[in-house]
This record gives C-alpha cells, sequence and structure tokens, in this order.
C-alpha cells in the first residue's frame, strides 16, 4: 500500500500505477499521489481493466467502495478495444489518439468545466434542477469521471431569491405556482429563452473543435425539459440525452407539442427516467410524455426507465448502472471497453468519492 506500505490489492483506477489496501488509505495519499495521477492512455487502461475514477481535492471519500471481480473482464475489453480500433480503420491504440480541442470560456451562460482531458472524444453537459446550483453536479461529474470525455456544468440564467437558479419559472410575481392552463405562456418563454442559451453554448464548443456529435446532453429535473426541448428543436442531432426525474416537456406546450415547441423528427438516443414518487410531474403523466416524445425519435432510440424515489438526483446503484449502460455506446473510444465492462458486471460502483479497481 502506498500509504501504509500494508499488502495492497487494490489499485487507483485513474493511472493504474498506485496501489492501496483500501478506499481509505488512497484518500489519505491523495494529497501526495495527485502530482503524479496521470490518467493513462485509453489502450493501456482497458488491457488493465479501468473502472471508476480517482477521488478528486475536496471530495470526500466513500465509507466503502465495492468492486466486482470478474476474471474474463481483461480479454473482453482488450477485444473489444481492438475490434472498434479495426472498425476505425487501423491500429486500436492510434485509433484512440485525438487531435486536441480547444475549451472556451462560454459567454453564453454561466459555466464550470469540471474535465478537460487533454485528448477527448466526448463532451457531456450538465443541467441542474429549478432552485438548484451547479456546485452538486460539478462534485457529480467529478466522481464520475466518463472516459474520454470533457463535462461541462451550466448554470440556470434565472435566479430564485437567494436559493438557487432556474432554467424558466415556475411561480408568478407573488410567488404562486403557474398552472399548466391552456393559453399559459410564461414558462414556455422562460424555456425558449434558456434553450437558446444552451444551443449557443453549443455554438461555441461547435465553434471550439466539439462538433454536435459528440455532445450528450444530461438534464435533471428542469434541465431535463431543456435539454429535451434542445435535442427536438435544434437543427443538428446531438450524440445522446438524459433526462433524469423532469419528465419530456411543459403540459400546457400539448397536446400539438410538435407546433407549439417547432420539434422535428430526431434519431438522438433518449433516456428518460423518472421516480415512483417524484412529484413534478407525477409518474403516470411522465410515463404519457416519453411515450409522446417516442413519436419523434427513430425506432429503439427511447428507452424509459422506472425507480423507487421521490427527489431528481440518481437513486442509487441500480439507475447509475442503467445510466452507464445506456451511455456507453454513444462515447466515441473507449466505448466499446465500456460495454465490455458493463455487460460483464465488471464497473466499479459509483459512489460519494474514492474508486478503486480490483485486481485479478
Amino acid at each position: 500500500c502506498e500509504h501504509c506500505a500494508a499488502p495492497a490489492g487494490l489499485k487507483c483506477s485513474r493511472c493504474g500505477r498506485a496501489f492501496y489496501c483500501n478506499a481509505e488509505c488512497q484518500s489519505a495519499h491523495w494529497p501526495r499521489h495527485k502530482k503524479a495521477c496521470v490518467p493513462a492512455r485509453v489502450a493501456s487502461m482497458a488491457a488493465a481493466q479501468p473502472a471508476g475514477a480517482a477521488p478528486q481535492p475536496g471530495v470526500q471519500p466513500a465509507s466503502e467502495t465495492r468492486a466486482v471481480d470478474n476474471p474474463s473482464a481483461r480479454s473482453n475489453i482488450a477485444a473489444a478495444i481492438t475490434a472498434e480500433g479495426a472498425r476505425h480503420g487501423g491500429d486500436p491504440a492510434s485509433s484512440t489518439a485525438t487531435a486536441p480541442r480547444s475549451y472556451p470560456r462560454v459567454k453564453a451562460l454561466s459555466a464550470t468545466w469540471v474535465s478537460r482531458p487533454a485528448h477527448a472524444d466526448n463532451i457531456a453537459l450538465f443541467l441542474h434542477g429549478f432552485g438548484d446550483t451547479e456546485q452538486p453536479f460539478i462534485q457529480l461529474a467529478q466522481r464520475m469521471a466518463i472516459p474520454n470525455t470533457a463535462c461541462l456544468v451550466l448554470r440556470g440564467p434565472d435566479t430564485i431569491l437567494d436559493l438557487g437558479y432556474a432554467w424558466y419559472p415556475l411561480l408568478d410575481g407573488e410567488g404562486n405556482p403557474i398552472l399548466p392552463t391552456p393559453g399559459e405562456q410564461r414558462r414556455a418563454r422562460g424555456l425558449s429563452a434558456s434553450c437558446a442559451r444552451v444551443v449557443a453554448v453549443m455554438d461555441e464548443l461547435t465553434a471550439a473543435g466539439w462538433p454536435r456529435s459528440c455532445i450528450i446532453l444530461v438534464g435533471f429535473g428542469q434541465g431535463a425539459v431543456v435539454a429535451i426541448d434542445c435535442a427536438l428543436s435544434s437543427t443538428m442531432n446531438v450524440a445522446g440525452v438524459a433526462a433524469i426525474s423532469g419528465g419530456c416537456y411543459l403540459p400546457e406546450c400539448g397536446p400539438d407539442i410538435a407546433k407549439a415547441r417547432s420539434w422535428q423528427r430526431r434519431d438522438v438516443p433518449l433516456l428518460v427516467t423518472h421516480g415512483t414518487r417524484t412529484p413534478d410531474p407525477p409518474l403516470a403523466a411522465a410515463r404519457t410524455q416519453a411515450e409522446v416524445v417516442r413519436h419523434f425519435m427513430a425506432p429503439g432510440r427511447v428507452v424509459w426507465r422506472e425507480y423507487s424515489k421521490g427527489g431528481i438526483a440518481f437513486a442509487g446503484e441500480q439507475e447509475m448502472r442503467d445510466f452507464w449502460a445506456w451511455l456507453a455506446p454513444l462515447l466515441v473510444l473507449p466505448s466499446a471497453a465500456m460495454e465490455a465492462m458493463t455487460k460483464d458486471g465488471t464497473l466499479i460502483e459509483i459512489t460519494d468519492g474514492v474508486s478503486l479497481t480490483r485486481i485479478t
């Protein structure tokens, strides 16, 4: 163990070179290790069976980190990388090399870069829910450490007193809820304004070398509605949209949602999740909205999942695993490796901190 010198059966999943006996020792050693903790190349990581993320400064380690050991994982992941490299017409290691893209200082919205790899092929935009701030999602993006992916957390443009931020109003000037009655446009106007800003952010990224085809939108609560609306009203397909516990559209925009929101048919992978006790919208309404959105997507593109929860955050290990299983095929390398890891059950549990890879 790098920290206590005891026999070590776990290694840092970020660099694969530091060894520890438990998560607590890894966390304690992080202040010294972080200077040397450089992520390995994708091909090297695949051969070493990577999973999860190393701890980030300021993130408290979980009391327990569990890994599912599978002896066949290493060969499966290596074979997946080789196959992916062949499809790209070259050596698997060289096929992972990507020209560096710039990370612009976003102007259209307040935004925080969480992950800016020297070489990345994907970019994930995180959108929070009503009354929230970007901070919890910065920590979430740090803990997830999506392979080969830059992460940008966006903040809604509307201030909710001193409580947080929003993407569109839910209350009127007197603090009363805005009801989704026929002809009501206040929430829809706010949604349109926020979507315009998010699209402007994507335009800034495109100008910096990030095409829409590598951008993944991950929205929670209100952010889920914004993400779906951006994807279906935009002129270009994004790589995918995850709508977590927020529904798919504003009820007052129906029943002719295509006309109300200028939606067009898209070939975009969409994951829609919802809680059985999430109040806005209720579960039955969320199911109906997902079915409506299904008509705007190419066949087989919409995945619906529901979980026993009442909030908008990920409910636990199963929802996180479902998210990774949906995400893996969308990522440019090492997507094949991630798919192999997910199918084999070798993905490390995503907890509130340290992730370790069990040595086989």
